[in-house]
């Protein structure tokens, strides 16, 4: 990822921490990004700007140093400065990750499991927002051809117990699913997995309606 000079001195303050906070062994006297203090500085130029991102690019941190902002880092609790976190959004404007990226990301998170406060931090972020059509396509793709593990699926059926869908998801998914041919395969894997489960007498007599009414499922279509 590329960094232009100033958003990545804010990147190694804030990580590195700062001497005079007892934070870190850093001696600047601000979280940077605003250069030096009484100092008259001309806006550095796009050129400028160019050179120094070439010369960070590919730059990596040797493990003994990896280790050092580890250990300083630990059992610290340094929130981000709303001035801080704003200059680092605006430096990131436009980026996108490359392929490469995207894949070390995901292979660093496999086997992390998200905190509570995490888990929380995200249900907010995403109360009221809706996917556009095209990210929901582009998600689409990417699950294509994906299974989860058992454990998985064990962890997903568990979160889902004791939930009960409202109407308006019912006939959302109900939607969705309408001339959609559930394959054979598909047939025999959920005829084994309903093996052996019984049905409460409700659910029975939701069932019982729903076929007197001709409606479909919002689970399992009606093959065409």
């Amino acid at each position: 990822m590329r960094l232009t000079h100033f958003s990545g001195k804010i990147f190694q303050i804030y990580f590195k921490g700062r001497i005079d906070l007892k934070e870190g062994y850093l001696r600047n006297r601000t979280n940077g990004g605003d250069g030096p203090k009484g100092q008259i500085r001309n806006k550095t130029s796009t050129e400028t700007k160019s050179k120094i991102s070439a010369s960070l690019r590919g730059h990596k941190h040797s493990d003994e140093t990896k280790r050092k902002i580890s250990e300083i880092q630990i059992g610290k609790k340094r929130p981000m400065s709303e001035e801080t976190k704003r200059k680092l959004s605006a430096s990131h404007i436009g980026r996108t990750h490359s392929k490469e990226t995207k894949e070390k990301m995901s292979t660093k998170r496999i086997g992390k499991p998200l905190s509570a406060s995490a888990k929380e931090k995200l249900s907010k972020f995403w109360a009221g927002k809706t996917r556009s059509k095209e990210t929901k396509e582009k998600i689409s793709k990417a699950n294509k051809g994906r299974s989860c593990s058992e454990e998985t699926k064990r962890k997903i059926s568990n979160t889902q117990k004791g939930n009960i869908m409202s109407g308006e998801s019912k006939k959302k998914m109900s939607e969705i699913q309408k001339g959609h041919i559930v394959s054979e395969e598909t047939r025999q894997k959920i005829s084994m997995a309903n093996k052996g489960k019984i049905r409460s007498e409700e659910t029975r007599q939701k069932m019982r309606d729903v076929k007197k009414k001709g409606e479909t499922s919002p689970f399992i279509s009606k093959s065409v």
